[in-house]
């Protein structure tokens, strides 16, 4: 017995709105979760492997450790919040591509920069940006890093633009911060 067929079942018995609408919602991030998670591989290549055939396992292995009677036992809720845990609990490892190249934009200092960056900054040594500067440094340089039509598809979006070039402009200024050594008083 699968903790996804189980979910389903109890779609059909029931025909409530609320519940066909959590193996919806569970079906509907499965695919942009998925790419998500291969961003894991390429931004941490020297970490084990964390992309769906991982969250498939960790799902596996609560079947293995389920008996069916226990399974049948599960809400509908309880059933969404076990299945969507196994497949987002890796997603927060890998940063949206704008984001991490905007903080390998921050790196390096003088001529010693990432030469794959897709453009530098080279705050490294500097005092940090406020994120006002940092802000308009991002929107004067966001060719280089989003095209916003694209990233407001993203599973986890950020949305309206102004509001995700806020998030972004502190998360990197906190990131300089961290590289340089700076606290905040």
């Amino acid at each position: 017995m699968r903790l996804l067929d189980v979910l389903e079942a109890k779609c059909g018995e029931s025909n409530e709105q609320a519940i066909c609408g959590l193996k919806r919602l569970l079906d509907s991030l499965r695919k942009p979760v998925a790419d998500h998670l291969t961003l894991i591989t390429a931004q941490l290549p020297d970490f084990d492997v964390h992309d769906i055939t991982h969250s498939d396992k960790m799902v596996a292995n609560m079947e293995a450790l389920l008996t069916d009677e226990q399974m049948q036992a599960l809400d509908a809720c309880e059933l969404f919040l076990l299945l969507a845990a196994c497949l987002l609990h890796d997603a927060a490892m890998a940063l949206p591509k704008w984001e991490y190249e905007l903080l390998r934009s921050c790196e390096g200092q003088g001529d010693f920069t990432d030469p794959h960056a897709v453009i530098s900054f080279a705050l490294d040594g500097e005092k940090p940006p406020s994120e006002t500067e940092m802000k308009a440094r991002i929107r004067e340089n966001k060719e280089h890093f989003y095209r916003y039509e694209e990233a407001e598809k993203f599973v986890f979006a950020i949305t309206p633009e102004e509001t995700m070039l806020a998030d972004l402009a502190k998360r990197a200024v906190e990131y300089v911060e961290y590289r340089n050594g700076f606290s905040s008083p």
